[in-house]
């Protein structure tokens, strides 16, 4: 346990509701809110009382008051949640009680933050366990050390099941930050004084062995920007194994990891539990690559994806393919590209570069706030034609991405691979329908669509 100050708190902390707020937007991506559960769980560590209380589950006005929290925080992913976050602090003002926000919005936007909320809301950029707890203990964040990976607490999940029944897995994190130093992310310079920060492989075995013990699904996905290597991925294996722990788990590997780990190894990591890899490619031009300060060999990072999907494991990337440097027939081009590959689907081929506060990009751009990169009058029109073409496939297309790292990982525990192999011939079949939407420049024939939608309601997945 770490002892964050080893001077006595001046007053014992007061009851904290961790509050989601409502999401003011098209919530395709419902997960776990995993930062908020980190926090409650390191301050239920430390004695205090603590609780999520997430909007998007139903949680009230009522609800969060029963709690009678002397302190209120709100987890702020986007902009969009700011709206019910206001709302809800003005409705839960008392004489006495305290509000405080963090989360991603709050790192990369502070001066809008500033702008939106109160004054005496207290804002935290980065991550909150230390900070959060400072607050509760002294009345102010204080500068000083922060708690290491291997200091986190086990998250608090009180409402898992409700999560997991919505068809998400168990969100947890083995590191912090990246050692790649890609021109348009902002992920190197959160808050990492090292840049890149791993927990003990042995206490990330441990948090997942206590879920499987209390009878949840071990169904996992690893939210780390970096999880590392596939040696890291081997060690986690091997620490499950000595732990009578057979997992599932889906993680994000950076694309030279990705290219450096041996073809004939994927298969033994798919047995361990390894079932699906995020990784991004970002660009098939390499004069883009080198802009972004992205150093991939794309034939290379393609063979190994190739040789990870023969192995069982699934693969998607990500890609930013509209940009300031693209043109109309650059995109084409990189778009038969990822066509070739099996890469093309409706959210590579509309992906577009965010200005993010804190990565180069933004700053070269002189970007206020978070911005889409502006394209120049043939590429907006000729995106503008393709979002109006593909607009048909986006939902069922989420629907179905969204539901792959769940059914990956339950068809690796069942041994089935029934449900999966529909799952994965809809997705290429909406991949393909991508293509000649963009090709024929116009939108897919209804009854394909229907088609599509009707195949994943059969697999019980929603996609309206």
């Amino acid at each position: 346990m770490n002892d964050l100050h080893s001077e006595h708190a001046p007053f014992v902390p007061g009851r904290t509701a961790l509050v989601r707020p409502r999401y003011d937007g098209t919530d395709h991506e419902f997960q776990e809110p995993l930062g908020a559960e980190a926090i409650c769980g390191y301050l239920l560590a430390r004695g205090a009382e603590a609780r999520v209380f997430d909007r998007r589950l139903g949680a009230s006005v009522s609800d969060i008051e029963k709690f009678c929290p002397d302190w209120v925080g709100f987890s702020l992913m986007t902009e969009e949640d700011a709206p019910d976050a206001l709302r809800l602090r003005q409705m839960l003002s008392r004489p006495g009680r305290r509000f405080f926000a963090g989360g991603l919005f709050v790192t990369s936007c502070m001066e809008k933050a500033r702008a939106l909320f109160p004054s005496d809301t207290t804002l935290i950029p980065g991550e909150g366990e230390g900070p959060v707890w400072e607050l509760l203990t002294f009345g102010e964040v204080r500068e000083g050390p922060r708690p290491g990976p291997n200091e986190w607490a086990f998250a608090s999940r009180e409402n898992l099941s409700e999560y997991l029944a919505r068809g998400g897995v168990i969100n947890i994190r083995t590191a912090r930050g990246c050692r790649g130093g890609c021109a348009f992310c902002t992920t190197p310079r959160l808050c990492v004084p090292k840049g890149f920060e791993t927990r003990d492989v042995s206490l990330v075995a441990d948090e997942m062995a206590s879920l499987v013990r209390a009878g949840y699904p071990p169904v996992f996905n690893f939210t780390d920007d970096m999880f590392g290597g596939y040696d890291r991925v081997e060690e986690l294996e091997e620490a499950l194994s000595l732990r009578g722990v057979r997992a599932a788990f889906s993680l994000e590997m950076r694309a030279r990891e990705v290219s450096l780990t041996p073809p004939d190894l994927w298969k033994r990591l798919y047995g361990g539990g390894l079932c699906r890899v995020f990784t991004g490619m970002e660009s098939l031009n390499p004069d883009t690559l080198r802009a972004w300060h992205k150093p991939v060999d794309t034939e290379r990072l393609a063979a190994s994806l190739k040789a990870m999907r023969a192995s069982g494991v699934a693969c998607e990337v990500g890609y930013i393919l509209w940009h300031d440097r693209q043109g109309p027939e650059g995109a084409l081009r990189e778009a038969e590209g990822l066509h070739a590959l099996g890469l093309l689907s409706p959210k590579t081929a509309l992906s577009r570069l965010v200005l993010f506060p804190g990565s180069p990009l933004h700053e070269e751009r002189k970007a206020r706030g978070v911005e889409l990169c502006e394209l120049g009058g043939e590429a907006a029109r000729l995106h503008d034609m393709w979002e109006d073409v593909l607009f048909p496939l986006l939902k069922p297309w989420t629907a179905a991405a969204c539901a792959c790292p769940r059914m990956a990982c339950e068809a690796f525990l069942s041994g089935e691979r029934d449900a999966l192999s529909a799952l994965e011939g809809c997705m290429e079949r909406l991949k393909e329908m991508t293509w000649q939407a963009i090709r024929n420049g116009r939108p897919p024939e209804e009854k394909d669509c229907e088609e599509a939608r009707r195949e994943l309601h059969s697999l019980h997945i929603a996609c309206e």
